[in-house]
């Protein structure tokens, strides 16, 4: 599993084309010379390599930067949001009452938002679902580490990035 970061400001359109480049990296990186690859989407969105059927991706931009991961150790989420203002209505939708009290009690409640929706968007993106899930997981902490997944975030000024996988088989030592 890789993935790259990376501070990019342009437009919709030129972020997709970044993330098809860095993709293209990221493949190299792996041992895939493949310097346009064609990306589709499965019926429930999630993005595929038709040609490179072993291998997992996932994309995600805002505003100031574009996110990619691959995995070949099954299905891999990767969400990059910037600051956004809260939407009390949002909230109460997607968030639990734990949640919902940590966005409310922040000293920056915005980019504890954001730190709460890459979390469960890179989960959703994992299992395949998307944000249309949602409604329906409104505790994505508990539900991930019940699925066995692990989840990583990092601040990136003002954004942040989450990772959604399934842990690595690491051989232990005798």
């Amino acid at each position: 599993m890789i993935y790259a970061v990376h501070q990019y400001q342009a437009p919709l359109a030129d972020q997709r084309a970044e993330c098809r480049r860095m993709l293209a990296k990221l493949l190299l990186q792996h041992g895939i010379d493949d310097p346009d690859p064609t990306v589709e989407h499965e019926p429930s969105g999630r993005p595929c390599l038709p040609q490179h059927p072993g291998i997992n991706i996932s994309l995600s931009h805002c505003r100031s930067h574009v996110a990619v991961a691959i995995s070949d150790n099954g299905p891999i989420g990767i969400d990059v949001e910037c600051r956004r203002r809260v939407n009390p209505a949002l909230v109460a939708r997607v968030c639990n009452a734990d949640e919902q009290r940590a966005i409310a009690t922040a000293a920056d409640p915005e980019m504890e938002f954001v730190r709460l929706w890459t979390r469960k968007e890179a989960y959703l993106k994992q299992l395949g679902t998307g944000i249309q899930g949602f409604g329906s997981l409104p505790d994505t902490e508990a539900k991930s580490a019940a699925d066995g997944l692990e989840t990583t975030t990092l601040p990136l000024g003002n954004a942040y990035i989450s990772l959604c996988h399934k842990p690595l088989d690491v051989p232990t030592s005798a």
